[in-house]
């Protein structure tokens, strides 16, 4: 119970274009890591044709106090996380063969 996702789920999957699953503040922050709140990314074409928009929402967030600190806590990573993934399916590099 360290990384942020025990017990978190999959409540829904729509092939190719939709994944939404439950996700919990990080161990420091105990009071909003008890509730969880839901994650919903949705892919589409972007504008171009050419790429694929994600869009990533996340819903049930409470008020104040702690919910303050994992908003602050979330904003930087999931954008980290959004980059990430960008890069890792934009990169130019051939696959190692193995």
């Amino acid at each position: 119970g360290t990384r942020g996702s025990e017990d978190c789920q999959v409540i829904g999957f729509q092939a190719p274009t939709m994944l939404t699953f439950t996700w919990n503040a990080p161990p420091h922050l105990a009071e909003a890591r008890a509730q969880r709140s839901v994650v919903l990314l949705r892919l589409r074409p972007d504008d171009t044709d050419e790429g694929t928009r994600v869009e990533l929402t996340q819903l049930g967030w409470g008020d104040g106090g702690e919910w303050d600190e994992a908003h602050d806590y979330f904003d930087p990573a999931w954008d980290g996380v959004l980059r990430a993934l960008q890069a890792y399916f934009t990169s130019e590099d051939e696959p190692a063969e193995q």
